[in-house]
């Protein structure tokens, strides 16, 4: 499950990267995964430029930074902070708020809410890059205090679709949410053709929501037994994510923009998706905040 990335506990995490250069090292070994060649003349050494946090080739002198295009350019703040940033967020699977982390990090609010934004982007980022395949069986949920009187698909609480993968023996794997406006045949035919693989078998309760799926090819089939029955046979496991996702963000949303409420699902799923090797998910989660732009302060509406 590690693809080679190195376990670290907390410990570890503090001898090794207690100063900017052993970060900095960290970050060029990720960034130039297969050795340092530059872009413009093919040179293979680079040298640290005097004084400065960039470095240049020494062949042709042009200078990079290993800190552009991602969430940390322009930040005023110590690598060592933002690796502290990332370590906790990355191992702390009750999530931490932007007010814990301004405390543990002895940075301001703001700071630590862009921070978070920043990292809990990046995690986003990458949940939307896969697919997920096998046995799924999908479900909807909804999040927030907002009440009309009505129960159910109808409700104005914040609607979120539900897929959970699992494999041969009935145990779950990998997990995917995304936050809709409405739970219509075609939102949910849209969310099916960007997050499953077309081979995946979905199963489903008889919502009609859900006939497109069949119509546009996949293998589609209803849960059609008494509830205990497709509780037991397929909807344990997601009612279960369901019900720990809801207490991971309970008391949260009425404070959260829809963009903000994505976050943390995608926090959530990224966690869990990685649950069989937390040990590294720190490493995994530098390598994530490498590759995604930084948000400005102006793009953060709400509180984490």
């Amino acid at each position: 499950m590690n693809k080679g990335y190195k376990e670290i506990n907390f410990t570890e995490f503090v001898s090794k990267y207690c100063n900017e250069d052993n970060c900095r090292k960290l970050l060029l070994k990720h960034k130039f995964p297969n050795g340092f060649k530059c872009d413009k003349c093919n040179h293979n050494e680079y040298k640290q430029v005097k004084g400065r946090k960039e470095y240049y080739c020494p062949k042709c002198s042009k200078q990079f930074s290993i800190l552009k295009n991602t969430i940390m350019q322009g930040s005023h703040l110590s690598l060592t902070t933002w690796f502290s940033a990332i370590f906790l967020i990355a191992r702390d699977k009750r999530g931490i708020s932007a007010l814990a982390l301004s405390r543990e990090l002895g940075i301001s609010y703001r700071a630590a809410r862009l921070m978070s934004h920043n990292i809990k982007n990046a995690m986003s980022k990458r949940e939307a890059d896969y697919l997920l395949g096998g046995l799924i069986v999908m479900d909807e949920l909804f999040i927030g205090r907002i009440h009309s009187g009505k129960k159910g698909r109808s409700t104005n609480k914040a609607k979120v679709i539900a897929a959970l993968s699992n494999n041969e023996e009935g145990y779950p794997e990998f997990v995917k949410f995304r936050l809709v406006d409405k739970l219509d045949g075609d939102t949910i035919e849209n969310f099916t053709k960007d997050s499953i693989e077309k081979s995946a078998e979905i199963k489903t309760d008889n919502y009609l929501g859900y006939l497109n799926l069949s119509k546009t090819g996949y293998n589609h089939s209803y849960i059609e037994e008494e509830p205990e029955e497709a509780w037991v046979k397929g909807f344990r496991n997601i009612h279960t994510v369901i019900s720990n996702l809801k207490s991971f963000i309970q008391g949260t949303y009425h404070g959260l923009s829809k963009e903000t409420l994505q976050q943390y699902l995608d926090e959530y799923a990224y966690r869990f998706n990685r649950r069989k090797c937390i040990e590294s998910i720190f490493s995994r989660l530098i390598i994530q905040c490498l590759n995604a732009k930084r948000l400005r302060y102006q793009d953060i509406l709400y509180s984490v």
